[in-house]
């Protein structure tokens, strides 16, 4: 049986691991439906076994090769209107507060290996 490795590049936060792991798939799913249409989803990934969890923001989330470059536009804090992260640090940060979930790192783009 060989590794599988593949990488995702996406905005969002880091959860405590152990709190997500203790929340069961119904009420993952219930989360999930109370968030406004689909803009924030969890997303576990990470060394064989021993996953991370985050919380991220759907429209951000894309499947990357590992090895390769994705260019993302800097954050203009004098421009906030052509860039949305404002809303969506305030969107993540909202949901790991309603539902109890410790915040491991402010909202940023990530890019997470994940080996199965």
């Amino acid at each position: 049986m060989g590794i599988s490795r593949s990488a995702y590049a996406a905005y969002g936060i880091r959860v405590a691991d152990d709190v997500y792991e203790e929340i069961d798939w119904d009420r993952r799913e219930k989360i999930e439906s109370d968030l406004t249409p689909g803009t924030v989803v969890f997303l576990t990934a990470g060394a064989y076994d021993q996953d991370m969890a985050f919380l991220v923001i759907r429209e951000s989330l894309e499947d990357q090769e590992p090895g390769r470059v994705k260019y993302v536009e800097p954050y203009n804090a004098t421009d906030t209107s052509a860039y949305p992260y404002p809303d969506w640090d305030w969107a993540l940060v909202s949901v790991a507060e309603k539902f109890g979930l410790p915040v491991l790192s402010p909202p940023a783009w990530m890019f997470v290996l994940d080996e199965s």
